[in-house]
């Protein structure tokens, strides 16, 4: 299973780690539109199942097809 959780703010960065830490065996990836801060998001949770990955939510249609490979 993939999960994909939009923003590395306070709220997508605790719900990436509670997801990460109940549910080990599935992949987190927490998006947003500045790779190096959704890496370093990642980073600070520091479980081997969330990883950071640039996504621009303002463009439809490459937000759509992201979507489209996760659960």
């Amino acid at each position: 299973m993939r999960i994909l959780v939009l923003g590395y703010g306070n709220i997508g960065s605790v719900i990436a780690a509670d997801l990460a830490e109940s549910m080990p065996s599935i992949e987190i990836v927490i998006a947003g539109s500045h790779r190096d801060k959704a890496e370093e998001a990642a980073t600070f949770i520091n479980r081997e199942n969330v990883a950071g990955f640039q996504l621009d939510a303002n463009d439809y249609h490459g937000l759509v097809d992201t979507m489209k490979e996760f659960d």
